[in-house]
């Protein structure tokens, strides 16, 4: 699941609007995913997630303030292509996103192009830069644009000043690449 939901931030690549954000006007980021049915809490977690990097950011990424507009796919395809396509026609939104690292990749290529997307190559240079420090460990893009990680094992614990904190127990796997990437290379 974790690789659908980045996947689906990669589609980002596609939803750029032709005009820069500025400093008045909030960017839109679409957030779709299942906020009902079967896979509801992962849903839930997952936009959680990428809240609470917003929050840590005072609302903004690349210093940017956003707004996002989150959609409930109901766990099925048609729907979410639907809602895709409602996003980018009548809503005009400029990106797709979903869970933390998504928010933390943002934030750096949002400030790498200084909040333009309207130049495409640059900021999809700055997404696939992946300048950013994953909960995950490494993380940079492949071949397909689906990322390669580290997939580790947390525990809460608290940290040396009594705070609760993650620590790692394990790395489970290490720079995971999916299986069909060299079915499926974009560049």
């Amino acid at each position: 699941m974790f690789i659908r939901s980045i996947g689906a931030f990669c589609a980002a690549l596609g939803l750029l609007a032709a005009s820069p954000a500025n400093a008045q006007q909030p960017l839109k980021i679409g957030f779709i995913a299942s906020f009902s049915g079967p896979i509801a809490t992962l849903g839930q977690d997952q936009y959680d997630g990428f809240m609470l990097a917003l929050a840590q950011r005072g609302g903004k990424l690349g210093g940017i303030p956003i707004e996002v507009l989150k959609q409930d796919d109901q766990f099925k395809p048609e729907v979410a292509l639907a809602l895709a396509q409602k996003l980018i026609d009548r809503d005009h939104v400029e990106i797709a996103a979903q869970a933390y690292d998504d928010a933390l990749l943002l934030d750096a290529a949002l400030a790498k192009v200084k909040g333009d997307i309207s130049d495409k190559p640059a900021f999809a240079a700055a997404l696939r830069a992946a300048d950013f420090n994953s909960v995950r460990g490494t993380f940079r893009f492949g071949n397909n644009n689906f990322p390669i990680q580290d997939m580790r094992m947390f525990e809460v614990a608290r940290d040396a000043k009594g705070r609760v904190n993650l620590k790692v127990v394990a790395t489970s796997l290490k720079d995971y690449q999916d299986p069909y990437h060299t079915q499926c290379p974009l560049h």
